[in-house]
């Protein structure tokens, strides 16, 4: 889902006509069409269709996401009309951040990164590879900026904490009773790490103010 949550910020950014919006879609469709086509080829329909399906009807992980912390439980149903709402907001929010074209690089970079937090928040579970999808919006910023570089450090070794090693001490008992007040306080300390360089990059939006990434195109890029 989030390759659709970054689209309309990236189409904003980078289409300059309907005619570049059609061919730009094309281009990221051809491969995944053809990839799915041999595995519907090989595997019939129920095989190609279900890692999508389990994806999208995983089972609440209270433990781990900020449902009961910072959201309301009941938005973690796994009813259709829930299901939907946490799929429709991050897109609500991703057509309003390309309401108008990123002025550069780094305006583009901000405005991913508010939608992709955006998503990462309402889902109802957590993985550390989503870490992989955050660094590549953040490491290009983080050499202009002390703090998003402490933000971005923190955040690896953040997720490295949560897997491979408080995941394995919590399954294998290591933590005992421990094990419920340490799952809170690392949850918190992400939610503290993601929310502030979202509503950093978010402010910076609003205000315009130049993001000091140069633009493609230009001489010193």
């Amino acid at each position: 889902m989030y390759p659709l949550v970054l689209a309309p910020i990236l189409l904003r950014f980078t289409a300059r006509t309907w005619k570049d919006a059609a061919v730009w879609c094309a281009c990221a469709a051809v491969p995944v069409v053809a990839s799915y086509a041999v595995m519907f080829a090989t595997d019939g329909v129920l095989g190609a269709t279900v890692p999508l399906r389990f994806q999208l009807a995983r089972d609440p992980e209270p433990e781990w996401c900020f449902y009961g912390k910072f959201l309301p439980p009941m938005l973690a149903s796994k009813t259709p009309l829930l299901g939907a709402l946490r799929t429709a907001v991050p897109l609500l929010v991703a057509v309003l951040l390309a309401a108008s074209r990123p002025p550069d690089m780094a305006s583009l970079l901000r405005r991913c990164a508010v939608a992709l937090v955006t998503f990462l928040t309402l889902s109802v579970f957590f993985s550390p590879q989503w870490w992989q999808w955050l660094a590549v919006l953040l490491v290009p910023l983080a050499g202009r900026s002390r703090w998003l570089l402490a933000a971005v450090v923190a955040l690896d070794l953040w997720t490295y904490l949560h897997f491979p090693v408080l995941f394995d001490a919590i399954a294998t008992g290591t933590l005992g009773e421990w094990s419920s007040g340490v799952r809170v306080v690392h949850v918190l300390v992400r939610a503290v790490l993601w929310f502030a360089v979202a509503g950093a990059f978010a402010w910076r939006e609003v205000r315009g103010e130049p993001g000091g990434v140069h633009k493609p195109g230009s001489a010193q890029n």
